[in-house]
């Protein structure tokens, strides 16, 4: 069973994102999952300070784009305790691992 979400995200980002999957030759879909798995294995934040959902900051860019996923229920699940771990957005987990770790990620693949 699937369960379907969206995900806001900044052009620069989704287009980082695009590159990397088409230079990994997989979907960006796919690199979404990785880039989730990296963040639940990475220390990234000091989240005790953090008090409910940090959403991702307003961009200079009023064009953000509006991304589909199509999600196996335990990866949704997944998702969804990640945003709860993390105090943060999907969107926001997804762009900051996009900004912070894909060169990493890129390295070891």
């Amino acid at each position: 069973m699937y369960k379907s979400t969206t995900i806001n995200i900044d052009p620069a980002l989704l287009e980082l994102l695009a590159e990397a999957s088409e230079s990994l030759s997989t979907s960006r879909a796919n690199l979404i999952a990785v880039l989730m798995y990296f963040m639940s294995r990475k220390p990234h934040r000091n989240l005790e300070q953090k008090i409910g959902i940090e959403y991702q900051p307003r961009s200079q860019n009023p064009e953000w784009r509006v991304f589909h996923l199509r999600l196996k229920r335990a990866e949704y699940n997944f998702y969804q305790d990640m945003r709860i771990i993390c105090k943060m957005s999907i969107s926001y987990i997804i762009a900051y691992a996009i900004e912070n770790h894909l060169d990493e990620i890129m390295k070891r693949l």
